[in-house]
């Protein structure tokens, strides 16, 4: 008489090291799977930033540019209101005919920049100062007029050591002048950009940066003619300049991955380019 054999119970030591393989294998392809969309994702919400970012910074860049400006004194000069600039004297007749036009060579108060490709740097670099001014007003009742100077700077990042990028930040100074004491009112200041001047505002626009391109551009316009009493003629010419820049950022995880954005503004003042 024979006994039932007895049904085996368990896995054997290959089984059992079979399926902890095939779990393994299933787990490793899930987490690759799982790291892989998290590190898209990462990526999509770095270039969500930067294009805001981006955007928004040369925005605020342009939006400043478009007010640079020199300082200028609105006046009344008996019944006539005259407008005296800080960077041409213009002497006019009776008749308001233009018999002169004087043009200061001093450069204290141009617009400073940079030109070319600026890479990032472990020490903070000045891209652009200007001036941007509101004018002295000196008609019923006196009100001085207000310099906002504005540094656009190339900083290195929080973490330069290991990313190796920068940021853009914008920095003002505001300085009132007063030109009453002047014969030449406006035309009369000398000056230049104070760094000692208290910081009124600051702020950082863009950060990852990973290099700045800066171009200037000019062309020869008409500033005024004028004649003489002797009857000579004189024409007076004057550099109009547009400032481009471009701004691109590097993903400090993924290198390759790069975006830009950049803007062109025609100035009002001249150009002093930083060597």
């Amino acid at each position: 008489m024979h006994l039932p054999r007895r049904r085996r119970v368990g896995l054997t030591l290959i089984e059992l090291l079979v399926t902890v393989l095939l779990v393994a294998l299933v787990f490793g392809i899930a987490y690759r799977i799982m790291s892989r969309a998290r590190s898209e994702s990462r990526k999509g919400f770095w270039l969500q930033k930067a294009i805001t970012e981006l955007r928004n910074g040369t925005r605020a860049i342009a939006m400043r540019l478009k007010k640079t400006s020199y300082p200028t004194t609105i006046a009344k000069t008996g019944s006539r209101q005259v407008v005296i600039s800080y960077k041409e004297k213009r002497t006019f007749d009776e008749s308001g005919r233009l018999r002169n036009l004087v043009v200061k060579p001093s450069t204290g108060m141009n617009l400073s920049s940079r030109a070319g490709v600026i890479p990032t740097s472990s020490t903070p670099r000045r891209l652009l100062l200007f001036p941007m001014c509101v004018p002295e007003m000196d008609i019923d009742a006196y009100t001085p007029g207000l310099i906002t100077w504005v540094e656009v700077l190339l900083e290195p990042d929080t973490v330069f050591a290991i990313n190796g990028l920068s940021r853009i930040v914008v920095r003002e100074r505001d300085e009132i002048y007063d030109t009453r004491s002047l014969p030449d009112r406006a035309f009369g200041l000398e000056g230049s950009f104070d760094s000692t001047l208290t910081i009124a505002n600051r702020k950082t626009l863009v950060h990852d940066v990973g290099r700045v391109r800066l171009d200037v551009f000019a062309t020869d316009e008409l500033s005024g003619i004028h004649v003489s009493k002797t009857g000579s003629v004189g024409t007076t010419m004057k550099k109009k300049y547009l400032v481009s820049l471009r701004i691109e950022c590097v993903n400090p995880v993924d290198k390759t991955m790069v975006i830009g954005d950049q803007c062109s503004v025609t100035i009002h003042t001249d150009v002093n380019i930083i060597p």
